[in-house]
């Protein structure tokens, strides 16, 4: 990488022993792996009421000086305005008399400094800038990096041990759809998201087991999905025997969801879930009757159905959806969407987790969020 020209002043370091210059020198090595990382995400808006998007998806620079995108891509972070102080023209360098702008940032303790330095550093370089030093100050509890973007700035990030973003825990069920050839190729790059998810799967489907080997190898988690006509409900009996082919079929499953239940179907497949240790999925709303009682009665761990995802088939909405789903995580700590395998969930989902994961929410899996 071509070193920026020396000019101006640069930040003093501290002597350090050699011990702490090969520590230094590992999270250097880290550093930029983190920062090969990051360079594969678009820094973006957060929602369509905020300011608008730094870069397009060919990376190219918006012109917007650095000074007014700090906002937008701090709450990329989030990173509410209120921790952000910026200052024009001060003092950065008394010995130099140097003036710019200045920035100091609160920093959360559930955001490392690495993680935004690399971040604001790839800022500044989408703004056309560079980064003239930095230097660590308080035991690493603050760093200060000096830059040159259109005029010098100094971000001072400052951690904070008391503050913690506002985010919480997602889990995503994704229920099978579709059949032919487009549903295979859709499968799999549902499973090529980032994991964990949870996959209700047809026990009969077409290449069942390519599908859950590939489901497993990336760590997403397996349900029955098995829909049920509330006109042609099947006697108890012959449920149980389906279930139990179902299950035989789909030795992986962790899960059974299975739409249309009436309640006294719904009491026997509880009894099925609890003698195979199963989770089930309640879908609260959708039913005339407590099935999320009945599970905790029957000792089965159930999945609680906070927001359907895609009940509009068009990416837009989907994704405004996910923002939803987020707000009530944060609200609540934890939240469970629950959509289909369409192409329009999966292109909502491949912009909008790898944000939400930005911004301190976690995703989780079925099994961590059943209680």
């Amino acid at each position: 990488m071509k070193k920026p020209a020396k000019r101006g002043v640069r930040l003093a370091r501290k002597r350090r022993s050699p011990a702490l210059h090969l520590v230094l020198t590992a999270l250097l090595l880290a550093a930029g792996a983190g920062l090969f990382f990051y360079s594969e995400w678009p820094l973006r808006a957060p929602e369509p009421a905020s300011a608008p998007a730094l870069a397009d998806e060919e990376g190219e620079e918006s012109g917007a000086p650095l000074y007014e995108q700090v906002d937008a891509a701090l709450a990329e972070l989030g990173l509410e305005p209120g921790l952000v102080r910026k200052t024009r023209g001060v003092s950065l360098a008394p010995a130099s008399g140097e003036t710019g702008d200045r920035i100091v940032v609160r920093v959360p303790a559930d955001l490392p400094l690495t993680e935004l330095n690399l971040y604001l550093c790839r800022l500044v370089e989408r703004c056309g800038g560079q980064v003239r030093g930095a230097v660590e100050r308080q035991r690493g509890q603050t760093v200060e990096i000096l830059c040159e973007a259109g005029q010098p700035t100094l971000f001072v990030l400052q951690r904070d041990a008391e503050l913690h973003r506002r985010a919480g825990q997602i889990a995503v069920l994704l229920e099978e759809v579709g059949q032919g050839p487009a549903r295979w190729r859709l499968l799999e790059r549902f499973c090529a998201l980032r994991p964990p998810l949870g996959l209700a799967l047809f026990p009969e489907g077409e290449r069942l087991g390519e599908v859950l080997d590939l489901a497993q190898a990336r760590g997403h988690q397996v349900l029955v999905h098995r829909p049920l006509d509330p006109e042609e409900l099947p006697e108890p009996e012959a449920l149980r025997q389906l279930l139990r082919l179902d299950l035989k079929r789909v030795p992986e499953a962790m899960g059974v969801d299975m739409p249309g239940l009436d309640e006294g179907l719904t009491a026997e497949v509880l009894r099925e879930a609890r003698k195979n240790e199963l989770v089930f999925v309640d879908r609260a709303a959708a039913l005339d009757f407590d099935a999320g009682s009945m599970a905790r009665e029957a000792k089965v761990r159930a999945v609680h159905r906070d927001l359907y995802l895609d009940e509009v088939d068009n990416r837009a909405a989907v994704e405004k959806k996910l923002w939803e789903l987020a707000a009530l995580a944060a609200q609540r700590g934890q939240a469970l969407g629950l959509g289909q395998t369409r192409e329009s969930t999966l292109l909502a989902l491949e912009a909008v987790l790898p944000r939400l994961e930005a911004r301190g929410f976690r995703l989780i899996s079925l099994s961590h969020l059943a209680r």
